[in-house]
């Protein structure tokens, strides 16, 4: 996928985390062109003065992350939109791993326009103004990861965010369907209700496949 995107030419910088940590994957794995995979041991930064952009990054050198990488980042860039990427569990999100821990306000006082993090399946906007996103995963993996899944879409212009917009991306929509059976007393009818709900989320989700669990 990303060497999809090299070819259309869209650059990718990119930061390790607990699944892809620099310890559990070969080190011989050539990337395509176009994609930069920040450093493990300090943070590092991409400049893309063309863009006005300057993105600021430290992947996990190992699964385990338990410091607060956000204190090593570098100042802001003058003149340019800061956008810091970091793989934490922030103070806490429960049920998520504490790794990589930081405080909300560290991340705002940083000095950067935008803080695109993973970890957390869930998409979330933690603060505005400076921005503070967690996009969620592309795709959810089981039933607990249901709803839509994808990508923040960020526009900026003259270093200022102009628009942030949420881009579905999965293929496969996870959704509990839950029946109440209070005023259903045929098995006809709770069928009958079940189906109703299937159609309804699928006429939402388009071509994608709908992959649900019934609970009646």
């Amino acid at each position: 996928q990303m060497a999809r995107l090299s070819n259309n030419g869209i650059d990718v910088i990119m930061i390790r985390g607990i699944h892809d940590a620099k310890n559990l994957i070969t080190k011989t794995l050539r990337l395509p062109q176009r994609v930069v995979d920040l450093p493990t041991h300090e943070p590092g930064s991409v400049l893309l003065e063309q863009f006005g952009v300057a993105i600021h990054g430290q992947g996990y050198a190992q699964r385990e992350q338990t410091t607060d990488m956000s204190l090593a980042y570098p100042e802001p860039v003058p003149g340019l939109f800061n956008i810091g990427l970091l793989h934490t569990a922030l103070s806490g999100r429960p049920p998520h791993a504490p790794y990589a821990p930081c405080a909300q306000d560290a991340l705002i006082n940083k000095g950067y326009g935008y803080w695109a993090l993973g970890h957390v399946h869930a998409r979330e906007i933690v603060h505005e103004n400076p921005w503070i996103v967690y996009p969620g995963n592309l795709q959810g993996r089981h039933i607990r990861e249901a709803g839509a899944k994808g990508a923040s879409l960020v526009q900026v212009e003259d270093a200022k965010l102009r628009h942030i917009q949420h881009r579905d991306l999965d293929v496969v929509r996870w959704h509990s369907c839950q029946i109440d059976l209070t005023d259903i007393y045929s098995r006809d009818d709770a069928i009958e209700a079940v189906l109703t709900d299937l159609q309804t989320q699928k006429d939402a989700i388009g071509q994608r496949l709908l992959a649900a669990r019934v609970i009646l």
